[in-house]
């Protein structure tokens, strides 16, 4: 399966990429622990008697096509893993796939499909197996998990943060973030909600993802500056408008979620509220992030 690390060229090419790695890694970190990552990044295989966690076995593999991971995860795990080396497992390769450097963003969200599927199914199997297991387990990441992490790195990518990755792999997954919204807690989607997120505290992690819907659903009407005729630009473009046909497309909205996106609508200009609905906005409606405030 790894005949390929044998070969010189690779390894030349591998082994320049190895700086990088080390300096990101090597802190706290002694040079006995350096070499033995090192030689698990050249050759994918785990020395005896050296522990290497599931995290760092697939973020370092030499392999990181479905084949090569269903081969890491059998060989390198013969004794299975813990419930915690399994929920690490599970979110490097779900929500963490940027670390698979190796991998384009288009190859990311592929993997990202062939774990997670097209849309969210709460009954979902994990897809490879671990060590010597027979019988796949159950992928358990838990749905607002995938939400939020979307958010934070679509909003981030589409208003050009220092911060945002430099495309997510989430903008090519928009059929599975769109099919999270009936498995969340419903009273995320009222206006409410949008009252808190505005006065949110650090570790409100509900009321950051509704912040941040909330935020990605005015770029869709109104694009951030980021989203200009660059070539970058055009991408973030062509995303807010394949997003805002498939929001609008929706069959069912839960809580209050259609009513806030006409609110939205009405605040960025796109429709007209007429002298009754103007009432009911000026009291029920107010604080929604960015509302009503006369």
């Amino acid at each position: 399966m790894l005949e390929f690390t044998h070969d010189a060229d690779w390894q030349e090419e591998r082994a320049a990429k190895w700086k990088a790695v080390e300096d990101e890694i090597k802190e706290g970190l002694t040079r006995k622990r350096i070499r033995e990552v090192r030689t698990y990044y050249m050759t994918g295989v785990i020395p005896d008697g050296v522990v290497i966690k599931p995290w760092d076995a697939i973020e370092l593999y030499p392999d990181p096509s479905i084949e090569g991971l269903q081969h890491c995860l059998r060989v390198n795990f013969p004794d299975g893993m813990t419930k915690k080396e399994f929920e690490d497992t599970q979110v490097i390769l779900s929500l963490a796939l940027s670390r698979l450097k190796q991998l384009s963003k288009k190859q990311q969200a592929e993997l990202f499909r062939y774990v997670a599927g097209d849309t969210f199914d709460p009954n979902r199997r994990f897809p490879f197996y671990i060590g010597q297991e027979t019988k796949l387990r159950r992928l358990a990441v838990p749905p607002f998990e995938y939400f939020l992490s979307a958010m934070l790195e679509i909003v981030f990518w589409v208003k050009d943060t220092e911060s945002s990755e430099p495309e997510p792999f989430w903008i090519e997954c928009q059929s599975f973030i769109l099919s999270l919204l009936p498995y969340l807690p419903s009273n995320m989607f009222t206006f409410q909600a949008g009252k808190k997120a505005l006065t949110r505290k650090p570790g409100h992690r509900d009321r950051t993802a509704v912040k941040y819907l909330w935020k990605l659903l005015r770029y869709c009407l109104s694009p951030p500056q980021a989203a200009d005729d660059s070539e970058d630009g055009k991408k973030r473009q062509k995303f807010l408008k394949e997003f805002r046909a498939r929001f609008e497309a929706l069959e069912e909205y839960p809580g209050d979620l259609k009513a806030i996106w006409r609110e939205i609508q009405i605040q960025e200009g796109i429709v007209k509220s007429g002298p009754i609905e103007n009432i009911w906005r000026k009291t029920t409606r107010r604080g929604v992030p960015n509302g009503q405030s006369d």
